[in-house]
């Protein structure tokens, strides 16, 4: 039936994968984003529901593993409302292939040598988090410290 539907009004495309209409404007965007992760900065990608940032995350996400020089990292958390830093470390850790130390100090510097040992190899550590809107504001406090200790890190809400 889909067949006859596209044949009938002369589309060549399914519309169940649309496309990503790529403006100047929009690759400015990514290519400014792009310049802000490489110099490790502390980003909140911002933008009305539907207007392509997810999309766009992922593609910068790709480019940046496809380039090596960069370890993605990023919350799966299905309940964003209920993320904090500890859940974020744990991300970082398992991203990272990494087993994080029970006790909390002993944790956290492992994860801070880790962060600085793959800045110095030349592969910064970028955390991505969808849906960041809702994230507690010590949790921010927390990921300003880790931006301040070499992590990058990009909210997306």
């Amino acid at each position: 039936m889909l067949a006859n539907i596209l044949k009938t009004y002369k589309l060549n495309k399914d519309f169940s994968h649309p496309g990503f209409y790529e403006s100047k404007e929009l690759l400015q965007v990514e290519e400014n984003l792009k310049e802000h992760i490489r110099l490790g900065h502390f980003i909140a990608f911002t933008g009305a529901v539907g207007v392509g940032k997810t999309t766009l995350i992922r593609k910068v996400k790709t480019d940046l593993q496809r380039t090596k020089s960069f370890i993605v990292s990023e919350s799966q958390t299905i309940e964003k409302e209920k993320v904090n830093l500890t859940s974020i470390v744990n991300a970082l850790f398992m991203d990272l292939s990494e087993k994080p130390d029970k006790e909390r100090e002993s944790r956290d510097r492992k994860l801070l040598q880790l962060i600085e040992k793959h800045n110095q190899a030349g592969r910064k550590i970028v955390f991505f988090m969808d849906d960041a809107h809702s994230l507690h504001p010590k949790t921010l406090a927390g990921l300003k410290i880790l931006v301040e200790k070499g992590l990058c890190v990009v909210l997306i809400g």
